[in-house]
């Protein structure tokens, strides 16, 4: 029984990894709004700013995205890290920040 979950297991991760697609945009979203939208591909920073002092910053740098810094009391959002595949999110709920990877 435990070595048959294991197998499954193990087989899901490698078909997951294996579905997994490399994003082209980056789409920076406040609340239902979209801020802004990149490529990927570009080297660029952007700073995002919510109206209420909440402020976050974005790199995209080398086909990676991250937010290394935010005021936010958690900071999830920087402790999450970089994204770079397709469906890949970064999400601020403090200040209503989703930076999402697409195709």
């Amino acid at each position: 029984m435990i070595l048959t979950l294991t197998l499954a297991a193990a087989g899901l991760g490698i078909w997951l990894t294996l579905r997994r697609t490399p994003g082209r945009q980056v789409t920076v979203r406040l609340g239902q709004r979209v801020l802004a939208s990149f490529p990927l591909e570009e080297n660029r920073e952007y700073t995002i700013e919510d109206g209420y002092g909440g402020v976050n910053h974005l790199v995209i740098q080398d086909g990676i995205a991250c937010i290394d810094e935010a005021n936010c009391p958690d900071r999830i959002c920087v402790l999450q890290g970089a994204v770079s595949q397709a469906g890949e999110a970064i999400v601020c709920l403090p200040h209503e920040v989703v930076v999402e990877i697409t195709q």
